[in-house]
């Protein structure tokens, strides 16, 4: 059984090549719903961090505070291969996540703690209480 020949029509190819660009973006901008966002925000006397990386496991992470900047990083690696008699496939892939934020003046990161759970890291790191200021009288 033959297939019937279809009409090139250059229009329709236009059109389909621009929704797709409208879908997809052809892949130019980078997805950031996926992974990657982070919130920051003041909580019960705490500086808290809070970044989605679903596609990471608790061993691939790596955070670090010092000198007023908080770094957090993750790499995860993978590959899939499989061999039959006739049929070979390999499949690698890989992604990286590097963030780098200057933290304010008064948090102290020496006293950091961390969490991941369900690809939701949180950071909390206590903010030093600003100590009362003394009214000095002048002779």
């Amino acid at each position: 059984m033959a297939l019937p020949a279809v009409r090139y029509v250059p229009l329709r190819d236009i059109n389909r090549t621009i929704d797709e660009f409208w879908d997809k973006g052809w892949d130019l901008f980078p997805n950031l719903g996926e992974s990657g966002s982070m919130d920051m925000y003041e909580e019960d006397g705490n500086l808290v961090a809070e970044i989605s990386l679903p596609a990471f496991n608790k061993s691939e992470l790596r955070v670090t505070a010092r000198e007023g900047i908080l770094e957090i990083e993750a790499e995860h690696e993978d590959t899939d291969e499989n061999r039959t008699k006739r049929h070979y496939f390999l499949h690698e892939s890989s992604s990286h996540y590097h963030r780098r934020v200057s933290l304010p003046g008064g948090v102290d990161d020496n006293k950091a703690s961390a969490e991941f759970k369900n690809g939701r890291l949180r950071i909390v790191m206590p903010i030093e209480t600003t100590k009362s200021i003394k009214s000095i009288d002048v002779k």
